[in-house]
């Protein structure tokens, strides 16, 4: 079990975790254009120009703050392999991606929130504004998919929670298990 749903269940919060989980990964991926670290909740890979640091993280914070208070829905489609390509054009890891999906025979679902759309499983909250505090924890590299062959990306992890006090508590516990 991950720490953050037992973090969640002792908080007697479990029922939010999925849900803020994938909008906070998402948002995040809409201001910088795969989910789930065991341990502190969430992260996304990049594969930018710019070396991301946590000198970043105020900013890239604030904005995520600033879409969440937009309370704009999270809407989810079923589309076929032709569309989702159209979709995801010039976005050569979400293809790659995309091409996994419909070689598995999965339903291919994508979520949108204000213009941003992104091919992903769910489930997410209705609302942006659902989400609760998002925290950028540390930033390190890691080889797409794993492979050391591939190029080096930049993860970036963060902790969601539902309110600050939530946030402080888990932070606090993520520390704490680093020592």
């Amino acid at each position: 079990c991950n720490l953050l749903i037992k973090m969640a269940k002792e908080l007697g919060r479990e029922e939010f975790v999925p849900e803020l989980q994938q909008e906070s990964d998402h948002l995040f991926k809409v201001i910088n254009e795969k989910l789930w670290d065991e341990k502190n909740g969430f992260y996304y890979d990049f594969d930018l120009p710019h070396r991301i640091s946590t000198e970043d993280f105020p900013k890239i914070e604030a904005e995520i703050k600033r879409l969440i208070e937009l309370d704009e829905p999270f809407e989810r489609r079923v589309v076929d392999a032709e569309e989702a390509r159209k979709l995801l054009a010039g976005q050569k890891y979400k293809l790659e991606r995309l091409e996994d999906v419909v070689n598995d025979g999965a339903e291919i679902t994508m979520y949108s929130v204000g213009d941003y759309v992104e091919l992903c499983r769910g489930p997410h909250v209705a609302r942006s504004s659902e989400i609760g505090v998002v925290k950028l924890v540390r930033v390190s590299g890691s080889y797409y998919r794993g492979d050391e062959k591939n190029k080096m990306l930049q993860r970036v992890y963060g902790i969601i929670a539902r309110d600050q006090a939530d946030q402080c508590l888990i932070q606090h516990r993520v520390d704490r298990g680093r020592h």
